[in-house]
C-alpha cells in the first residue's frame, strides 16, 4: 500500500463506522424518493391506485416506510394496497393450495419491479463513475482515504468499471488496510471482553463489528448493493 495511506486510527470511530460511499448514496436516493412519494401518495388518487396495482413495494422497502411515514399518511397509502390483496386472496379461496400459492407469489412485488429498488439501481452507476474519476487524481485519492471506503460488492463494481491499473492497485491496497484494521480491532475487542478488561476498549474496537459488516456486506438499507 502507498505510504500516502493515513495511519491506523486516523479519524473518529464515528467516521470509520460510516457506510460504503456508494451504499450511502443509494440509501439516500431510496429515502429521499420515499419522502417525495409519501407527499404525492397522500394528495394523488392516481398515485394511490398505482401503488395498489403494484401491490406495494418489495418487502424490504415496505418496512422502510415505517421510518418516513406518519400514521395518517401510511394509512392513506396502505389502505388501497390492503384492499387489493384482500380482493386477490378472496378469488383464490376456491383454488387448490398449490395454485393459490403460485398466484400470490406471482403478485408479490420483487426488487426488479420495485420502484424504490429502481432508484437505488439508477444511483449506482453514477456513483461508481465518480469513484473511478476520484481515484485518477492525488487529491481524489486523499479524499477517498479519508472516507468510509467501499463494501465488497461495490469494490467489484468499481473494478469492473475499468480504472487505471495504478488506481485499481491503490483501491485494493486501501481495502486490504481497512479489512486488516477491522480484524485487529475485532480481535482486540474479543480479547479484552474475555479478559474482563472492558475499560481498556477503544472507540474503534467497540464499533469494529459494525465497520466489518459494512466492509463485507454494505449497507443494510440497500436491498442489493451489487445491483449498482
Amino acid at each position: 500500500m502507498s505510504d500516502a495511506s493515513p495511519p491506523r486510527g486516523t479519524g473518529s470511530a464515528r467516521d470509520q463506522d460510516r457506510c460504503c460511499t456508494i451504499c450511502a448514496a443509494q440509501s439516500r436516493a431510496a429515502f429521499d424518493g420515499l419522502v417525495r412519494w409519501q407527499l404525492r401518495v397522500v394528495e394523488s388518487e392516481s398515485e394511490r391506485a398505482a401503488f395498489a396495482a403494484a401491490r406495494g413495494f418489495c418487502s424490504f422497502h415496505m418496512w422502510l416506510l415505517k421510518q418516513i411515514g406518519d400514521a395518517l399518511s401510511l394509512s392513506i397509502a396502505l389502505a388501497p394496497v390492503v384492499d387489493a390483496w384482500a380482493e386477490h386472496a378472496t378469488r383464490l379461496i376456491v383454488e387448490p393450495p398449490e395454485r393459490a400459492a403460485a398466484c400470490i407469489e406471482a403478485a408479490l412485488p420483487r426488487p426488479d419491479a420495485c420502484s424504490v429498488c429502481e432508484l437505488e439501481r439508477a444511483t449506482g452507476p453514477d456513483q461508481v463513475r465518480r469513484v473511478v474519476e476520484s481515484l485518477g487524481t492525488p487529491d481524489g485519492r486523499q479524499e477517498f482515504l479519508r472516507g468510509p471506503g467501499l463494501c465488497l460488492h461495490h469494490l467489484v463494481a468499481v473494478l469492473h468499471a475499468g480504472p487505471a491499473s495504478d488506481a485499481a492497485s491503490f483501491l485494493l491496497g486501501d481495502h486490504v488496510r481497512r479489512l486488516q484494521d477491522a480484524s485487529r480491532d475485532l480481535h482486540e475487542y474479543a480479547a479484552k471482553r474475555d479478559a474482563l478488561r472492558r475499560d481498556l476498549l477503544s472507540e474503534n474496537e467497540q464499533v469494529a463489528w459494525h465497520r466489518a459488516l459494512f466492509l463485507l456486506a454494505g449497507a443494510k438499507t440497500v436491498r442489493d448493493a451489487g445491483s449498482g
